[in-house]
C-alpha cells in the first residue's frame, strides 16, 4: 500500500520540481493595501483592504493546515482518519443569529462565508495541493483564479479526500466545489461578490472499537481486525449554498490632489442574498446492544435531517476616510427558513436589523457590531461585540473586547424524530458574556485572556437527550503565544493554553485543564539558497480530562462519564522544503507510540492513529 503512494508521489514530486523554476522567484514581505496594487492579492467580504499571497517559509503556520478542514486544529482531537469527527478540545459554541443548523462534530470541514477568498490577479494564479492519508487515501485540491478583466475575477476550487483509515468501516470521503467571482465598475461605484459552495461529506460510522483492554495490551497490531461497534452504519452530509452581494456607491469618486489612492468619503446601499440547503442522513443495520432504543420494526435504520434558508439583508453603508477611516453601516435583514427530521417539519421566519461600526484615530481602533431579531419564532435574539485596541508601540498592541450574545439552541436540540431518538423539547435562549483582553508584543506572541459566564448551556446528557445547565457557567482562559528564534535558524514555538471551568460547569462541559504545542525545527537553506528546508520536531499534549463520547446516530458529542484520557504526548518529527513556488512536506507522524502505553485516544473507543509516515505536497504557479 505505502509503495503505492510512493510512486504517486515520486512521478508527482519530479514534474513539480521541474517545472517550479519558472514560478515566483522572490519572496514578498506579508502586506496589505486598500487597492488592488500587488501583482496577485485576495480580500474577504466587507473587507475594505486586499492581502498580499503569503509565499514566506519561515514558519509552521502552513504546515498546520495540512488537514481536511484547511485551517489550525489545535483545539480540536480528530478522532480517526482524515475528515472524520472532531472532538472538541475547548469551548466550541455557535453565536451566529441566522443559521440554526450545522453539522455538529463535523462542521469545520463546510465552508463558511467569512472564509471565502475573493482574488484580483494580473496573471492567472494556480495552485494544487497533495495529502497523504492513513492506511490508504489521500487528498487532493486544486485551484484556478483569473482576471476577465482588470476589475473582474473568478475562481473555481475543487478538491476531493479519500481515506480508508486503519479500523473496519472507517473510510471518510469528501466531493467540494467552490466557485466565485467579484466585479467593480471602472468607476468604482459598483461592486458585485458571487459565490456557489457544493460539498458532500460521506463517512462510515464504526462506533469505535469494541475491547478497548484488547488495543490497550496491544494484542493486535494489525488494525483493520479488531472489533468494532457497528460493521455497516454510515453517515451522508450535505452542503449547498449561493451567495450574491452587491453595493453602489451614490457620491462619485474624487480623488485627494496629493494623494491619488486616496478616496474621498462615500455613502453605499449594499444588498446581500444567501440560499442555502444542508442535510445530514445516517443508515445502518439495527445492532443489539449499542443504541438502547429503537422505534422502527425493521431491520435497519435511516435517520436524516434538513435545513433551508433564504436570507435577504438591505443596508445603508458610510466611509468617511477624512476622519481617519470611519465606517458605518445599518440595515434590516429578513429570513425564511424550514427544519425537519423523521415525520417532523418546521417553517418559520424572522426579521431583525443589523449594524457595524469601524473607527480610526491615530493609534486607537474600535470596532462594533450588532444584530437583533425583532419577529419571528426567534425573536429577541441579540449578538453584540464591541472592542477596543490601541497600539502602544511599533508592534505591541493591546485589545480590550466584550460580547454579549442570546440566542436559541440549533433547532437539531429542540426536535428530532429519528429510529433511534425521539425528542421534542421546550428549550429557553443560550446567554453568553465574554470579557477579553488581548496583550501582543509583536504580530506571532501574545497572550490572551477570557472569561466566559453561559447561562442555560446546552449539551446532551448520558441518555443522549438535550438537556439545559440551569445554573450559570463559568470559564476563564489563558492562552499564550511565543515563538523564539536563535541565531537566525534554530525555532522554538510554544502555544499553551490553560482553562478552568467552575465546579458546577464541570459536569456538563468537561474540558482538558492544559494544550499544548510545542515545536523545535531547524531553518536553513541549500544550493545557493535554492531549497529552503525547516526540520525539527512537534509536541501535542492535553491533560486528563472526563471527555465526552461521540455517538454516532446523532453525529456529536455527549456527556456519558465513560472515564477519563489524555495526559499522552504525541510527537511527530517532519522536514519542509520549498523550492521556488513548490513546497513538499515530509511527517513522521507519532512516533513515540507504543514507548509509553497504548492509552492514547482522541475519544472514548476512538484511538489516536499509529505511527505512520506521511507526504504533502503544494504548489503555485503564477503564470
Amino acid at each position: 500500500m505505502f509503495k503505492n503512494h510512493s510512486l504517486g508521489f515520486l512521478f508527482f514530486l519530479v514534474a513539480i520540481l521541474s517545472n517550479s523554476l519558472f514560478g515566483q522567484k522572490k519572496d514578498p514581505q506579508i502586506i496589505t493595501s486598500s487597492e488592488p496594487r500587488f501583482s496577485h492579492q485576495y480580500s474577504y467580504l466587507h473587507e475594505n483592504k486586499y492581502h498580499f499571497i503569503d509565499t514566506l517559509f519561515d514558519n509552521l503556520k502552513e504546515y498546520h493546515k495540512w488537514n481536511n478542514a484547511n485551517s489550525d486544529l489545535f483545539e480540536f482531537s480528530p478522532i480517526g482518519s482524515m475528515g472524520t469527527a472532531l472532538n472538541p478540545l475547548s469551548l466550541n459554541q455557535s453565536s451566529n443569529l441566522w443559521t440554526y443548523y450545522n453539522f455538529k462534530a463535523y462542521d469545520s470541514y463546510f465552508l463558511k462565508q467569512n472564509q471565502i477568498k475573493y482574488y484580483n490577479v494580473k496573471s492567472p494564479l494556480t495552485q494544487a495541493n497533495y495529502w497523504m492519508g492513513y492506511d490508504v487515501g489521500q487528498k487532493f485540491q486544486i485551484y484556478h483564479s483569473q482576471n476577465i478583466t482588470k476589475d473582474w475575477n473568478f475562481l473555481i476550487d475543487y478538491a476531493r479526500l479519500n481515506d480508508l483509515g486503519f479500523y473496519t468501516n472507517n473510510l471518510s470521503k469528501q466531493v467540494s466545489f467552490l466557485a466565485t467571482s467579484s466585479y467593480k465598475s471602472p468607476n468604482s461605484r459598483y461592486k458585485a461578490y458571487f459565490n456557489f459552495i457544493n460539498q458532500n461529506l460521506h463517512v462510515e460510522e464504526n462506533g469505535g472499537i469494541a475491547a478497548d483492554s484488547v488495543f490497550e495490551q496491544n494484542l493486535q497490531s494489525i488494525r483493520s481486525l479488531l472489533l468494532v461497534n457497528l460493521q455497516l452504519d454510515n453517515r451522508s452530509m450535505r452542503n449547498r449554498e449561493l451567495f450574491f452581494n452587491h453595493e453602489f456607491k451614490f457620491n462619485r469618486s474624487v480623488k485627494d490632489s496629493l494623494d491619488s489612492t486616496k478616496s474621498s468619503n462615500s455613502l453605499w446601499i449594499g444588498h446581500d442574498f444567501t440560499f442555502s440547503r444542508r442535510s445530514d442522513t445516517y443508515r445502518g443495520l439495527v445492532n443489539s446492544g449499542y443504541y438502547t432504543n429503537y422505534f422502527n420494526g425493521t431491520d435497519s435504520y435511516l435517520d436524516s435531517s434538513f435545513y433551508t434558508s433564504y436570507t435577504n439583508s438591505l443596508y445603508l453603508k458610510t466611509i468617511l476616510e477624512s476622519l481617519n477611516d470611519f465606517e458605518l453601516k445599518l440595515g434590516a435583514k429578513n429570513l425564511i427558513y424550514s427544519y425537519g427530521t423523521d415525520s417532523y417539519l418546521t417553517n418559520g421566519t424572522a426579521l431583525g436589523i443589523f449594524g457595524q461600526l469601524y473607527g480610526r484615530i491615530g493609534r486607537f481602533q474600535i470596532r462594533s457590531n450588532l444584530d437583533y431579531i425583532l419577529s419571528g419564532s426567534l425573536r429577541e435574539s441579540l449578538d453584540f461585540s464591541s472592542s477596543g485596541s490601541l497600539r502602544v508601540f511599533k508592534s505591541a498592541k493591546a485589545t480590550l473586547s466584550y460580547k454579549l450574545n442570546s440566542r436559541y439552541p440549533d433547532f437539531y436540540y429542540q426536535a428530532n424524530y429519528s429510529d433511534n431518538f425521539i425528542w421534542n423539547n421546550d428549550l429557553r435562549k443560550i446567554n453568553s458574556n465574554e470579557l477579553r483582553l488581548d496583550l501582543f508584543w509583536n504580530k506571532e506572541n501574545g497572550l490572551r485572556i477570557s472569561n466566559t459566564t453561559i447561562g442555560n448551556f446546552t449539551y446532551y446528557d448520558e441518555q443522549i437527550n438535550p438537556k439545559q445547565h440551569r445554573a450559570l457557567l463559568n470559564l476563564v482562559k489563558l492562552e499564550l503565544y511565543q515563538n523564539f528564534k536563535f541565531w537566525d535558524f534554530l525555532h522554538f514555538d510554544n502555544r499553551l493554553l490553560y482553562q478552568v471551568v467552575d465546579k458546577a460547569g464541570e459536569d456538563v462541559l468537561p474540558l482538558p485543564k492544559i494544550l499544548t504545542r510545542n515545536s523545535v525545527y531547524f531553518e536553513f537553506s541549500l544550493f545557493k539558497k535554492a531549497l529552503k528546508c525547516l526540520v525539527g520536531g512537534e509536541l501535542n499534549y492535553f491533560s486528563k480530562y472526563n471527555s465526552p463520547s461521540y455517538m454516532p446516530a446523532i453525529g456529536d458529542f455527549a456527556v456519558k462519564n465513560e472515564g477519563e484520557i489524555g495526559n499522552y504526548p504525541f510527537v511527530d518529527v517532519f522536514a519542509n522544503f520549498k523550492i521556488s513556488s513548490a513546497v513538499v512536506f515530509f511527517k513522521f507522524e507519532h512516533v513515540n507510540q507504543g514507548l509509553n502505553s497504548y492509552s492514547y485516544y482522541a475519544s472514548h473507543h476512538y484511538p489516536f492513529p499509529d505511527r505512520i509516515f506521511r507526504v504533502g505536497i503544494s504548489w503555485r504557479f503564477f503564470n
